[in-house]
């Protein structure tokens, strides 16, 4: 769900959804991952690192925000970095981060962001740069 919402791809359930299980209905129903699929920009994420067995996706959003995923594709846990020069962002900007599977704000970040990952995890957060007052 995550990747797929990275692509900005058509959300199609191919179940009678009153018989899913609670923890299913819950991944398709998270309205912050369905804002990412569906942001008005229409625009799909692009890889913008690959190392190992770890991917880094960017894919931007209305209002100046974008949308990072981080994927571990590796049998081991590992903790996977996006750094602001893989974000194309300048190195001085200050980032809101937010977990959107854990709905939770994680606070302002500069230059780079990390996170444990299990394997074959996907940790999908939205940043929105904080602008300079005048």
């Amino acid at each position: 769900m995550s990747m797929w919402c990275m692509f900005a791809a058509p959300l199609i359930i191919g179940a009678d959804v009153r018989n899913l299980r609670p923890a299913a209905l819950e991944i398709l129903s998270n309205p912050e991952i369905i804002a990412i699929d569906q942001d008005t920009l229409g625009i799909q994420a692009a890889r913008v690192l690959k190392a190992d067995f770890a991917d880094v996706y960017k894919k931007p959003l209305t209002g100046g925000r974008f949308a990072v995923a981080l994927l571990n594709r590796g049998e081991l846990p590992a903790k996977i970095t996006a750094s602001w020069q893989d974000l194309s962002i300048d190195p001085k900007t200050k980032c809101k981060v937010r977990d959107v599977w854990a709905h939770a704000d994680l606070g302002t970040v500069t230059g780079a962001f990390s996170a444990e990952l299990a394997p074959h995890e996907c940790k999908v957060l939205t940043f929105k740069p904080r602008t300079k007052a005048k």
